[in-house]
């Protein structure tokens, strides 16, 4: 039995034992009875059934120690506007939204999590995160204490302004923790979000010399089972702004990673139209050598960004940038399309979601779908209703099972499952 399934076994008895005494208590107040004749079977009732009626904790459903990818959002309290314009009290906060990208690149350099796909929007953002706990063991011990010292560096190291770590530094941290623990916080998603939310929260209350909450509660969390409960994700996510009536394209969709790769994508193909023309760079002018850089940084700009087709040789990814002991676990390609089919899935979803926008796009549509193995009308379907349908869990029958399996639990409250063909096949009776 492993450590998260003897948590929840815990967790589970102490949930049967307090129904245990309130039960007793409730019959010696009402009835005029022995106890024992009510306790004995409403308690085994209690004990089978309870792990159904309890709440899955938020440390058993999202396991540090498990490669998983979630849908996280989190919402300012009161979901008042404060990363965004605020028309009741006519001000303006629209320059956080570029703290939390700035934080986002900070975090990765320390934490073995991947960020497919965000989006800030004026009282809220959304982040799909993917832990790996298969980088986080393959750090040395000195890779773990450079990388928690990152973002929670000793006394000294603050008042010297150190970037790397003494000895002593990484000394003086594993006396209050142990390698394991650390190295666990390291993949982490909790772990991940506190860093975030706290982050942007003090700097949000500094800066209005205010306390307390500015988050309202700490995240919600949805697991994604497969590629293409990611790629509806991502897709909903990238659109929001246009959802909300605040951007009109991808072009001006502003603080999402759709307009981060799209931008990188379009300055990748002025890079490839130029070097069709001008292959010797030797010949090249100040000017040109200059909008070569500017188009070269303007990619490395979207690194921080997993990728969705591999990445060039000279783009350096800070999630791996220190894996001296494991270079060959880079991060992978999660999706099989490219960045450019991706736009185009993107901006084609985003028209026909909109059905005042004109143009007949579903024959376009079928080419990219069928290539990703998506079914059109399945796939409008799910976009429409992803606010409404989802809680959870989203993804096929199969990959909900083992996730429901992991967690010890029998179902999970609001998840919506989808059949692929072959599952549906096997699941219709046989009337031979």
């Amino acid at each position: 039995m492993t450590k998260n399934e003897n948590l929840i076994e815990i967790r589970k008895f102490k949930h049967c034992f307090a129904n245990f005494i309130l039960t007793t208590i409730c019959i010696k107040i009402v009835f005029d009875l022995p106890a024992w004749v009510y306790i004995l079977p409403i308690s085994l009732y209690i004990f089978i059934f309870a792990g159904d009626f309890m709440t899955t904790a938020r440390g058993d459903f999202m396991q540090a120690d498990i490669r998983s990818t979630f849908h996280i959002c989190s919402r300012c309290v009161r979901q008042c506007y404060l990363l965004g314009f605020d028309e009741e009290t006519g001000k303006d906060y629209s320059a956080r939204k570029e703290w939390i990208p700035e934080r986002l690149k900070e975090l990765q350099k320390a934490f073995m999590i991947e960020i497919y796909a965000y989006a800030i929007m004026s009282n809220h953002y959304h982040l799909i995160l993917n832990n790996r706990p298969d980088l986080a063991n393959a750090l040395t011990i000195e890779e773990v204490a450079e990388r928690w010292l990152l973002i929670h560096p000793t006394s000294f190291m603050r008042s010297a302004k150190l970037s790397k770590p003494r000895p002593e530094d990484i000394e003086e941290l594993f006396i209050k923790y142990t390698v394991e623990e650390i190295r666990l916080r390291l993949s982490d998603i909790s772990w991940f979000m506190r860093e975030l939310n706290q982050y942007i929260a003090i700097k949000c209350n500094k800066a209005d010399q205010l306390k307390g909450a500015f988050f309202d509660g700490r995240f919600t969390s949805q697991f994604l089972a497969d590629d293409e409960a990611i790629a509806s994700c991502m897709v909903y996510i990238d659109l929001n702004p246009i959802r909300a009536k605040a951007a009109s394209s991808i072009e001006d969709s502003y603080y999402t990673s759709g307009y981060d790769r799209m931008k990188a994508q379009t300055a990748k193909m002025n890079l490839e139209a130029f070097q069709a023309t001008q292959k010797d760079e030797d010949s090249l002018t100040y000017h040109q050598l200059k909008e070569v850089d500017t188009q070269k940084a303007i990619i490395q700009e979207t690194a921080w960004l997993a990728p969705l087709a591999p990445n060039a040789p000279d783009l350096k990814n800070d999630l791996t940038s220190g894996l001296a002991s494991a270079p060959d676990l880079a991060p992978q390609p999660f999706l099989s399309f490219t960045t450019e089919k991706y736009l185009e899935l993107l901006d084609l979803t985003g028209r026909e979601y909109h059905k005042n926008k004109p143009g007949a796009i579903a024959d376009k549509f079928a080419p990219i779908l069928t290539a990703m193995g998506f079914q059109h009308k399945h796939w409008m379907l799910r976009i429409r209703n992803y606010g409404s349908w989802y809680y959870r869990a989203i993804g096929p029958l199969a990959k909900l099972a083992d996730k429901l399996k992991s967690t010890n639990q029998r179902w999970f409250q609001g998840i919506k499952l989808w059949l692929n063909p072959k599952e549906k096949q096997e699941l219709k009776p046989n009337t031979t």
